[in-house]
């Protein structure tokens, strides 16, 4: 996915037009995308056109420091004939696991260990590469990182109760349906919320 997401904002690097209405910015003109940053645009949304999205994303991604990271959708089978997938509530939002990586670690091997640690399930296995996603994370010096996450689908083969990693700040951890993952899409990060609904709810119109 082409797209950089700063909270509720969300940058996308296209060559193609909206249908509806956005701010576009021309891929050039630095100033219009640090002004977005800054949030000197009313938008939410915004988009970059430029020749080779892929190319310029990554040359936009070259400007800052990268944080890497990993985590996970995990799936698993319910006795009512369901998959339900495993969501955290934190920091006031409806999130998945996922952590930064360790020294010497892979993005699989550092995608099962956070999800593990924040949610105490045990026996996880990886079914496939999603994607990865991007998002700023500013800290105190007031520098904007970004942190790219590496996401993975993963299952377990029966239900287990999740036990929240609290000292991470992990308030709760919930097994939902599709529905009421869809139900739930306004209450997540920008970037959780597009990487949920691209995979599970709308997997075909991705």
């Amino acid at each position: 996915m082409n797209r950089i997401f700063f909270g509720s904002r969300e940058l996308e690097f296209t060559d193609t037009e909206p249908v509806a209405p956005c701010r576009i910015i021309e891929f050039d003109r630095v100033d219009d995308w640090n002004r977005w940053v800054r949030k000197d645009f009313a938008e939410t949304y915004a988009r970059v056109l430029c020749r080779n999205p892929k190319e310029d994303f990554a040359r936009f991604l070259q400007q800052f420091d990268i944080v890497e990271a990993a985590g996970g959708i995990v799936q698993a089978p319910f006795p009512d004939n369901t998959e339900k997938y495993l969501y955290i509530f934190r920091n006031g939002m409806w999130d998945l696991p996922k952590g930064k990586k360790e020294k010497g670690e892979d993005d699989p091997t550092n995608a099962l260990r956070e999800v593990e640690e924040e949610t105490g399930l045990k026996g996880l296995e990886i079914v496939r590469y999603l994607a990865r996603t991007y998002h700023f994370m500013p800290n105190k010096e007031g520098e904007l990182p970004i942190k790219q996450t590496a996401w993975f689908l993963m299952r377990i083969p029966t239900p287990q109760e999740a036990v929240p990693q609290t000292e991470e700040g992990i308030e709760k951890a919930e097994w939902l349906p599709l529905a009421e993952i869809k139900n739930r899409l306004g209450l997540m990060f920008a970037s959780v919320a597009t990487l949920s609904d691209r995979f599970l709810i709308s997997p075909g119109e991705a």
